[in-house]
Parts: C-alpha cells; sequence; structure tokens
C-alpha cells in the first residue's frame, strides 16, 4: 500500500497543511514546486522543503528491494523523509540527526519525536552534528551498523564529503548511500569525490527532482537495480530529449534551412538539374 497518503496525515494531524508534487509549469514557474511544503495559516512553515512527491516514491521502490535493518539520516529538519524511511521500512529502526543551527530545526526535532511517539513508529530524532557526534550516537541508538544512509544536511560539496567518510566507518558492506538535492545545490564535485573513494556503482539519478546521487554495492539485487536504472535515465533516452530541446531552440533556423532547401530544389529543377 502507497505511504503517500500516510506520511501526510501524519502532518496533518499536526496542525499542517502539507503540498508536494506540484508541477512548476502550473504554478508560475517556481522550481520549489514540487517539494514538500508544510503550510500554516497560509504561509511556508519551515526554512527548509521537504523531499519531493517523486522521491517518496523513489524511496517507497528502493525500501522494496533493500530492507534495512539500520537506517541513519543526516539532515531532520521537520522529519519528512525520516517518515518516510520508516514508514517505507517498518522492519528498521531509523535514526536521524540534526545540527539545530537551521531556524526552527530544534523545534523539528521535538515534532518528530511527538509524532513517532504518537504513531508507534520506529524513529529517533537526535540533536547532533557531523561528523563529531556521529560515532556515538550510532554506538547509542543503533544495535549493529547502518545499512542505508540518507544524507541531506549542510548543502555544500566540503560537507557531504565528510559526512560520508564518517558514516562510512559505521556503515555494513551492502550499505546503500543516498545524497539529496546534488544537481540542484550544484554538489557534482563533492559527489565526484565521493565516487572515488567508493569501491561500488554510483549513479546521479535524473528522475529525482532535486537530483539524488546514489552509491551502491556491485551485487545488489536485480530489482534494486531495475529501481535505480528507472530513476537514472537511459543514455538514449537523455540524447533524444537533448536533440529535442536543440529542435525548439534552433527552430527559426531549422525552418529557414528548410525553406532554403526548397528553394536550391527548385532551382535545381528549373536549370534540369534536379530528379
Amino acid at each position: 500500500m502507497p505511504i503517500l497518503p500516510k506520511l501526510i496525515g501524519l502532518y496533518e494531524d499536526s496542525g499542517f497543511t502539507v503540498s508536494t508534487g506540484l508541477m512548476p509549469s502550473f504554478v508560475g514557474g517556481l522550481d520549489e514546486a514540487p517539494f514538500t511544503w508544510l503550510i500554516k495559516d497560509g504561509k511556508k512553515y519551515t526554512n527548509g522543503l521537504g523531499i519531493a512527491m517523486q522521491e517518496v516514491y523513489f524511496l517507497e521502490c528502493l525500501s522494496e528491494a533493500l530492507t534495512p535493518r539500520n537506517i541513519f539520516i543526516i539532515g531532520n529538519s521537520f522529519g519528512w523523509s525520516t517518515f518516510a524511511l520508516a514508514l517505507a521500512n517498518p522492519q528498521a529502526k531509523v535514526v536521524a540527526i540534526d545540527s539545530g543551527y537551521d531556524v526552527q530545526s530544534i523545534e523539528g526535532l521535538d515534532l518528530t519525536s511527538g509524532i513517532a511517539h504518537k504513531a508507534g513508529l520506529n524513529v529517533e530524532a537526535v540533536k547532533g552534528a557531523s561528523p563529531d557526534d556521529i560515532p556515538r550516537i550510532v554506538a547509542d541508538s543503533m544495535d549493529g551498523t547502518v545499512d542505508f544512509a540518507f544524507i541531506d544536511g549542510l548543502h555544500t560539496n566540503e560537507q557531504i564529503v565528510i559526512d560520508f567518510k564518517v558514516l562510512r566507518q559505521h556503515t555494513s558492506e551492502n550499505c546503500v548511500f543516498l545524497f539529496h538535492d546534488i544537481i540542484s545545490c550544484e554538489m557534482e564535485q563533492g559527489f565526484a569525490e565521493i565516487r572515488s573513494l567508493w569501491d561500488g556503482e554510483d549513479r546521479l539519478l535524473l528522475g529525482t527532482s532535486s537530483g539524488m546521487g546514489i552509491l551502491f554495492p556491485k551485487n545488489i539485487d536485480e530489482r534494486l537495480r531495475q529501481t535505480i536504472d528507472a530513476f537514472t535515465g537511459s543514455e538514449e533516452a537523455i540524447a533524444a530529449m537533448n536533440h529535442e530541446l536543440w529542435k525548439r531552440k534552433n527552430k527559426r533556423k531549422i525552418k529557414f534551412q528548410r525553406s532554403l532547401d526548397k528553394r536550391k530544389s527548385a532551382l535545381k529543377k528549373l536549370f534540369g538539374k534536379g530528379g
């Protein structure tokens, strides 16, 4: 059963209106429209935005094939992605940390803990910063190594490398790492450095709203690979789309060339050189 209705319900029960997955072209071209907004009194309540509806679906598909036992999240904010992962992985212990430096993030930790308790979810939201607090929190809150890591903290090239390096010391051999906002926040350089430190496979997920990055072991389940490939986009499809984009940008040039070709053909016929 899809988790989205229950996920939205967790926040509606706490007095929020939730908007997620809107198309930018339908709301004035707002790039942030697909992401998740928690709204109160007609205004955006949080400083940041949650993962988009399409990304929630990706987590759901991923979790069906992965079934991790221990999930660690850097960057809780108001818990949207934390609860998405908890609902998609009822068998897992989910631990999410937040430094508390962002506007209202301490309130977000409290809200996450309250919702988790009320809904009976195996979620722990902890105040802590990467990298210093991660070893302690993993040791205190988890029984074993991390099987799935979601990194959505400070969005800089330098920080995601730091997050990866410290978490890698506490993960299983088959751990999957997922990074939010790689493309949308221009963190390709940091992700490239992480890729150079990883001995498995990696992808940039063009089928996610933020352009997520993922690291996964080579010996993954075929269903998991199919999900990752579906959200990556094939080279052939991307080439076809780029060609279509070029055609649209060069519409006048193409039209002029066609007109010129017709005139050349007419002249050849006129002077007996045509077919």
